[in-house]
């Protein structure tokens, strides 16, 4: 997690030096990117979606079949495209 929070901490910082102007367009997909796969990943847990750390069972169906971890994926493009779009 502190991976992603230095990345997140560097296009905050260096945004106006190494960003031109015509990533609004990239920051919007990857915000709305990240907020679908979060999404189907929930839908994706059903009935084994829990706030709590005991896990209800094993989930290999739909979009976890293909990515080991979609709702951090989601988080993280989804904050990566808020801090483009909000400088």
């Amino acid at each position: 997690m502190k991976q992603e929070t230095l990345i997140v901490s560097l296009i905050l910082l260096f945004r106006n030096q190494f960003l031109p102007d015509g990533f609004l367009l990239l920051a919007i997909v990857l915000l709305f990117l990240g907020l679908i796969i979060l999404i189907s990943a929930i839908f994706s847990l059903g009935k084994y979606y829990t706030p709590s750390e005991i896990p209800k069972g094993l989930v290999t169906d739909g979009i976890y079949s293909r990515i080991r971890h979609p709702m951090y994926l989601g988080l993280e493009l989804s904050l990566i495209g808020a801090a483009l779009l909000f400088e």
